[in-house]
């Protein structure tokens, strides 16, 4: 079961990046009905929940005894999330469906951790996914140099699909999307990429040259990525990623430099791919309207619940309420942050619950000198503050709570 388990994750891990490219192609290109394609391109559910099943009945309980509280906590957000889907939600199916956005990548985390996979095993998830993500990457960079919303005027997606290159923009700068559709999305994947390229070319400064500019490439293609998307949220959670490498844990002239060189050369592109006199445009996106109405929908939310419904303000409206299902159904609140999107779906008891999770991993990851992934958790958690990066890209909230679990799970299995 683990070697298969293992398998599982690395076929995911290469497939998640490009599955919703996959379902636009399919929906365009065959006659495959909508739920069709959605299982098609969501096969990995039902897989998740069987493998969750085995460990509930053959080691959840064996081990939950002697376990730290990583796993105690992530069994709270999984079974409060389960009573808020049932039983607080307006309806268990959008409970379930908003299940899926927030509490489905605690699943993969638990499995991976429970699994207790080799080091060894560990390696090669974290490799598979810089190989795809320097992949996909790279091609934000080459697709700037093709006609905007090549993948529809090329005819594998439907004209009127807002998909990839072109569709996007942040004041007049044309925003790259790659494979994941749409920028932030593009650029939240990266972020984990990035810094654990960082720490290992920092680990391959005394080694072979060749190591050290195989590594020092890849940055340069995932900083430039990352910033052709020009997600602010996600370009806040690099800089202050890397604020933390510089000031706990490296001062390396050589990446100092680097990552100076790095930031000139994005300001020039950004001032050249803008339209004339439109780099301030660029930098707030044209407007803060969308941004500033749902963030006082939200305040004005939260107040009405504190003066009139303590109860909900505790435990939430029920999962599905906020956040992207929000579009489907027509009523709730998109609050563009991940935690008051939380806060508004499972209450202040569960932004608790989440916060002490995220707050327990970091500590974990500092401790056990896991660099790479704890600035990956924390760029990407400060980009959380101003979007629901977490719920809108499956891409990155499964890929990073799968290496995660693995590696403290594998830190787990040596202490025991």
């Amino acid at each position: 079961m683990k070697k298969i388990n293992f398998l599982y994750f690395c076929i995911l891990i290469v497939f998640l990046p490009f599955s919703a490219l996959l379902g636009n192609v399919l929906e365009y290109k065959t006659t495959i009905s909508g739920s069709q394609v959605f299982w098609v391109t969501h096969w990995y559910e039902p897989i998740l929940v069987v493998s969750f099943l085995f460990l509930v009945f053959s080691c959840f309980r064996k081990k939950i005894t002697d376990t730290h509280l990583l796993q105690l906590l992530s069994l709270v957000l999984i079974i409060f999330g389960i009573i808020s889907a049932v039983f607080i939600s307006p309806s268990i199916r959008r409970g379930f469906e908003g299940f899926r956005f927030t509490i489905l990548p605690v699943l993969f985390f638990v499995i991976a951790m429970l699994f207790s996979f080799t080091n060894q095993e560990r390696h090669k998830l974290i490799k598979i996914y810089l190989i795809v993500s320097s992949i996909v990457a790279f091609w934000a960079i080459i697709e700037r140099f093709l006609p905007e919303k090549y993948w529809n005027t090329a005819g594998l997606i439907n004209p009127g699909v807002i998909f990839g290159w072109g569709w996007h923009g942040a004041g007049g700068f044309v925003q790259s999307a790659s494979f994941l559709g749409g920028p932030n999305q593009l650029a939240s994947y990266l972020l984990p990429a990035l810094f654990i390229v960082l720490y290992k070319l920092q680990k391959s400064l005394n080694g072979k040259a060749l190591a050290r500019n195989l590594y020092l490439v890849l940055f340069s293609i995932l900083f430039l990525s990352i910033v052709l998307t020009y997600s602010r949220s996600a370009i806040i959670g690099m800089i202050v990623g890397l604020l933390v490498w510089f000031i706990y844990f490296s001062r390396e002239k050589f990446l100092i430099y680097s990552v100076i060189t790095l930031s000139v050369l994005s300001i020039a592109l950004i001032w050249i791919l803008s339209p004339q006199n439109g780099f301030a445009n660029t930098v707030t996106h044209g407007g803060q309207t969308g941004h500033q109405t749902a963030l006082v929908e939200t305040m004005i939310e939260l107040k009405n619940r504190t003066l009139q419904k303590p109860a909900e303000l505790f435990l939430g409206s029920g999962l599905g309420t906020a956040g992207p299902l929000v579009i489907k159904y027509g009523n709730g609140f998109i609050s563009e942050s991940w935690y008051l999107q939380l806060a508004l779906e499972i209450g202040l008891f569960g932004l608790a619950v989440w916060l002490w999770f995220m707050v327990s991993i970091l500590k974990k990851l500092w401790g056990d000198k896991e660099r790479g992934l704890f600035l990956s958790l924390l760029s990407v958690s400060i980009a959380a503050i101003f979007l629901h990066t977490w719920a809108d890209n499956p891409a990155i909230s499964y890929s990073l709570f799968i290496l995660l679990g693995a590696t403290l799970g594998t830190t787990w299995q040596k202490e025991s």
